[in-house]
């Protein structure tokens, strides 16, 4: 097999895991849209966030978490992909191929004490790979971006990283 069907193939199996993630929150998404009609946009000040390994579903692909929790007292919504999506390590920024999932139903996600949103992202688990130390992205706002994100990176990738929406947790 030819280093580009590899490719594809892996970018493949990547965005169907993906999607069997991101399919079994959006379905817990249910009313909960209707219900934070008033609640402020989440700001990366309100937000505490990391990211780790996930457990993929699919043995062709790695997962990974970001995990976006309200600081103390806060209580807000968010919704959308991220943008900006940069990896670096100690040298500076590194070329990794980004691509984006299937696009999911769009939803803003209550995120408060006892609710997280997260974000999915999936990476072939065999392959050259890297690295990195961190990432950083623009959190996504209601006609504007709601802030710039930069933390540490769980462990090593291998591109291309499809990345999911904002989303609930899958269940």
């Amino acid at each position: 097999m030819n280093v580009f069907r590899k490719t594809l193939t892996a970018a493949a199996l990547t965005s169907a895991a993906l999607l069997a993630v991101a399919g079994t929150s959006a379905a817990s998404a249910g009313n909960a849209q209707s219900a934070n009609s008033d609640v402020p946009w989440c700001t990366d000040a309100d937000l505490n966030v990391r990211a780790h390994d996930g457990h993929s579903p699919n043995s062709g692909s790695k997962l990974f978490i970001i995990e976006l929790a309200a600081k103390e007292g806060v209580s807000c919504k968010i919704g959308g992909p991220l943008s900006n999506v940069r990896f670096f390590d100690a040298k500076g920024e590194l070329d990794v191929a980004l691509t984006v999932g299937r696009k999911p139903e769009y939803v803003e996600v209550p995120v408060n004490s006892q609710h997280s949103a997260v974000v999915y992202a999936a990476t072939p688990s065999s392959g050259p790979s890297v690295t990195p130390t961190g990432i950083s992205f623009d959190l996504p706002g209601k006609g504007k971006l709601a802030g710039k994100v930069k933390i540490a990176w769980p462990s090593d990738l291998r591109g291309p990283v499809t990345f999911g929406h904002i989303s609930y947790w899958a269940s």
